[in-house]
């Protein structure tokens, strides 16, 4: 007798069918070696590390392409984008999936930087006469602050989302990906660098629903205390719920922050409150909550 599992539409089916990719190092991503381009370097973010870019000449490639064979597919990025001290970084490429086959098969997830604001650019191309762009640059966002943007293709249609929003949608008719490589904070042929911080990307071999994508979490920390011989921290969500939480310690905020294993985390309001626990780990130490 053949057993079959069914899997219905929650965040833990959601999660089994995606890869998740996290922006944390420079040397693996998603199980794979990166390679450097420039100096690409580690940042601590209210969420976790993720890896900031200069804009000059920094960024990350992956010989792997996570949607090759995907005829449907949803492609999500967080990342912050950062006002821009060079004017070659005002419209960078800041993931690129580079397909072999049709020679340029390519994804690339975009900003255009304007005013102190930006703006996002969807581009999809199969072939040299068949690809689409979704642009408009009266749609700006804020610099300096997490975003999250999304990609969604259904065999005919391609659309773009912004912190959840539909932004644009437009007919397409594309060809499933063969395999290829990625980019992370450049275009795949090392223009259009990037200058800002990405923190995850994830991969999903079916159009998700904006109530499905990953959310940016934020949080709001309160001062800890020390009780008991433990200290207490105090966070409220305030957006984004995320899965579960850890949290990271360190005796220098500018060095390597740990998951503090021996922290305890209790509720106080159901998804709105909490509370870790945790043992001073020595003479000085730094607290951070990091989501997922």
């Amino acid at each position: 007798m053949l057993a079959v599992a069914l899997c219905v539409l929650s965040a833990q089916c959601i999660e089994a069918q995606s890869l998740t990719w996290l922006i944390n190092n420079t040397t693996n991503i998603g199980g794979l070696t990166a390679t450097n381009h420039g100096n690409p370097q580690v940042t601590a973010s209210p969420y976790g590390n993720a890896v900031l870019f200069d804009g000059v000449n920094d960024g990350l490639t992956v010989g792997t392409n996570p949607i090759a064979g995907a005829t449907n597919f949803t492609v999500e990025m967080i990342f912050r984008p950062d006002p821009i001290t060079l004017a070659s970084a005002w419209q960078p490429r800041i993931f690129h999936i580079q397909s072999p086959n049709p020679p340029d098969h390519r994804l690339t997830l975009e900003a255009r930087i304007t005013n102190g604001t930006w703006y996002a650019d969807v581009f999809l191309r199969t072939s040299a006469t068949t690809n689409l762009t979704l642009i408009d640059p009266t749609k700006v966002h804020s610099l300096g602050e997490w975003h999250h943007l999304a990609a969604t293709f259904n065999v005919a249609e391609l659309k773009s989302y912004v912190d959840g929003e539909l932004e644009l949608s437009g007919p397409l008719a594309a060809a499933p990906m063969v395999n290829g490589f990625c980019s992370i904070g450049m275009r795949a042929n090392l223009v259009n660098f990037f200058e800002g911080a990405v923190l995850s990307l994830r991969f999903t071999p079916r159009v998700l629903e904006p109530s499905e994508f990953m959310n940016v979490p934020a949080v709001v920390l309160g001062n800890p205390m020390i009780s008991g011989g433990n200290v207490q921290v105090d966070f409220t969500l305030i957006a984004g719920l995320p899965a579960e939480f850890k949290l990271l310690h360190a005796p220098d905020p500018t060095g390597i922050w740990n998951t503090n294993a021996n922290a305890v985390l209790t509720t106080n309001v159901p998804g709105v409150s909490y509370r870790f626990t945790a043992p001073p780990g020595g003479e000085a130490e730094f607290y951070r909550v990091q989501s997922r």
